[in-house]
């Protein structure tokens, strides 16, 4: 016996889809990007740092800067409207055993103001940190991260910005980052058919 629910909701899909007319892409764009994030203490008055060498010291509990790159795919909506995913890898400053790892939704709203383009986004999902090559995950949190960005035209399809950001979470955790950005349509703007 069949699903009455499925059944319905794959009729809405169809008859949605047959009324939204010839399907058409939309401006998409590839980013690649370096951040830097520093992570504060974990605890009110903590001063540990993360490089210390100190073996009974907990580095999890520790401040320090970690230094990241990112690669993001995204989409343009509705009315200036984007989503996408984003990963990012790195390794804290001066802890040549550690990793960082992250996989993020990302959902925004941006503006063209001539050549210059401003933004708002919140990127979310999960974030892994290892602290040392061998052992468990010292955190692996799930995250959400309000972002302001802005970035540049230098030609018809690329782009070249900045964002600054928080993790949003018992941990504070800022960072900021460049990146060059890459449009499959000229200035985003999708030719006339």
């Amino acid at each position: 016996m069949r699903n009455p629910i499925m059944i319905a909701c794959f009729g809405c899909l169809v008859a949605t889809s047959a009324a939204a007319g010839p399907k058409r892409d939309p401006p998409m764009q590839l980013e690649v990007g370096f951040n830097t994030r520093h992570f504060a203490a974990a605890e009110a008055g903590d001063d540990v740092a993360f490089r210390s060498a100190d073996p009974e010291m907990d580095a999890a509990l520790g401040e320090g800067t970690a230094m990241t790159a990112s690669l993001r795919f995204t989409g343009n909506a509705h009315h200036n409207t984007f989503f996408g995913v984003e990963a990012e890898t790195g390794k804290l400053v001066g802890v040549d055993t550690s990793n960082i790892a992250g996989a993020y939704g990302v959902a925004g709203i941006r503006h063209d103001l001539g050549r210059l383009r401003i933004g708002a986004e919140l990127v979310a999902g999960r974030r892994w940190v290892r602290y040392r090559l061998i052992g468990k995950e010292d955190d692996s949190l799930m995250i959400a991260e309000p972002r302001v960005r802005g970035d540049i035209w230098l030609s018809q399809h690329w782009t070249f910005g900045g964002a600054v950001g928080a993790t949003i979470g018992d941990r504070s955790v800022w960072m900021a980052g460049v990146y060059f950005g890459l449009h499959a349509f000229p200035f985003d703007r999708r030719p006339r058919d």
